[in-house]
């Protein structure tokens, strides 16, 4: 079966094999010749948007307070890799302009989910666009599973493609589209059928899903017809 690699989205970067959303993953999902990756924007306490997934650390970094009570430096100074395996524990979490700098040096897309959904809309998306500052919006998508943020984002960054992801697609989803302007939908493809994507394409909106990491769901997404498919393990399904 052929993929087409611009069809394919690396979920946090080569996260299946590798620290999610550090340098080392994004490297190793650019050197697999991934066209598209995902990640996650978190802000700091002192206003500066990081990339990681999660409200609090104790996933993928030690601790429990809330990410949003540190600073950036302070973030940075943890280590991100480690619960990966020791080889990793030098893996840093990246600012937004760290990551947007190493977009600018490399020929790859990148998906950006705003995760700060808790902090005042106005302020974060006037902070992206700051930090955004007039970047190819061909090379950038803009997503969230908050309608205020992406509300917002639409508003004040237009130029940017938009997506508002959904676990499920609802059933107001033609409205929501509308009202926000909409030109795309990111959705789990464990709960997407076929009759859904027909109709999404009917009225014009991409669809891109997440995460697929295995075989037979993957090659069901292809045959659906999906814009993007989102993956762990882009070295299992590029080549295949």
């Amino acid at each position: 079966m052929n993929i087409i690699k611009s069809t394919f989205c690396a979920h946090r970067g080569a996260s299946g094999n590798f620290p999610e959303n550090t340098m080392r993953a994004f490297n190793a999902a650019l050197a697999l010749g991934v066209s598209w990756i995902e990640t996650d924007l978190n802000l700091s306490s002192d206003e500066k948007l990081v990339i990681f997934h999660d409200t609090n650390l104790g996933r993928t970094i030690s601790g429990s307070v809330a990410l949003s009570s540190l600073t950036l430096e302070e973030i940075q100074s943890l280590d991100a890799g480690s619960w990966k395996g020791k080889e990793f524990s030098n893996e840093k979490v990246l600012s937004f302009q760290q990551l947007l700098n190493w977009q600018d040096s490399h020929e790859v897309n990148i998906n950006y989910e705003l995760k700060c959904d808790k902090t005042n809309p106005d302020k974060v998306v006037t902070i992206l666009s700051e930090e955004l500052s007039n970047r190819d919006p061909k090379k950038i998508i803009i997503s969230s599973f908050s309608r205020k943020l992406i509300a917002k984002s639409i508003k004040v960054i237009p130029s940017y493609r938009h997506a508002l992801i959904s676990e499920r697609l609802p059933e107001s989803w033609q409205d929501i589209s509308r009202e926000l302007n909409l030109n795309a939908w990111h959705l789990n493809a464990d709960y997407l059928n076929l009759s859904q994507v027909r109709a999404l394409h009917g009225e014009g909106l991409k669809i891109r899903v997440y995460t697929v990491n295995n075989r037979a769901k993957y090659e069901k997404m292809n045959r659906f017809g999906v814009d993007m498919i989102m993956s762990d393990y882009p070295e299992k399904f590029l080549n295949f």
